[in-house]
């Protein structure tokens, strides 16, 4: 059986393979989790993301809308709705979806990419480097958080003393907004 720990990072290798464009690796990993969670919402929006590289967009927009209407707050499934409205040229519907999953989860760094391509789409220039801005805070403070300040710091005196400079100027940037 599947611990909660095994279920993720199956979900986490799913994301990224279609990431990648890897459907066929991503839809064997996504069978053995819909064994395990056939009705879970973000396994649902995963399922609905590989149909849209199949093509099947209206088969994968029915399906993102039923996973919306039974659970609102699916981040997963906000941003794969607006990936659909994106390759539709819908470029509006799309930044209003990925609007949805970032009031929902304000830290969704693919949010902020997903809507910086749809903002550049309609021409809003501005929101797009805001967000596009916002995505790289997030990746920088992420990766202290998972490598440490001494992951962050490298191991060298010159690399030491350029992240810390640049350490204090995000932690200045974040203070000053």
């Amino acid at each position: 059986m599947f611990t909660q720990q095994d279920l993720n990072e199956i979900y986490s290798r799913v994301v990224e393979n279609l990431r990648w464009d890897d459907t066929g690796e991503a839809e064997a990993l996504l069978q053995h989790l819909e064994r395990v969670t056939p009705e879970s919402p973000r396994v649902l929006a995963q399922r609905a993301a590989i149909l849209a590289k199949k093509g099947k967009l209206e088969e994968a927009e029915t399906l993102l809308h039923r996973v919306l209407e039974g659970q609102p707050s699916c981040t997963d499934a906000w941003v794969n709705l607006g990936n659909l409205h994106y390759l539709k040229g819908r470029y509006r519907e799309a930044a209003e979806a990925y609007l949805q999953a970032l009031r929902i989860d304000p830290k969704l760094v693919r949010g902020y990419h997903n809507i910086t391509a749809a903002y550049a789409k309609l021409g809003l220039k501005r929101q797009a480097r805001r967000a596009w801005r916002k995505a790289r805070r997030l990746e920088y403070v992420e990766f202290l958080r998972r490598e440490g300040v001494k992951g962050a710091l490298g191991c060298g005196t010159y690399a030491t003393l350029i992240s810390i400079a640049v350490l204090v100027g995000l932690l200045l940037y974040l203070h000053v907004r």
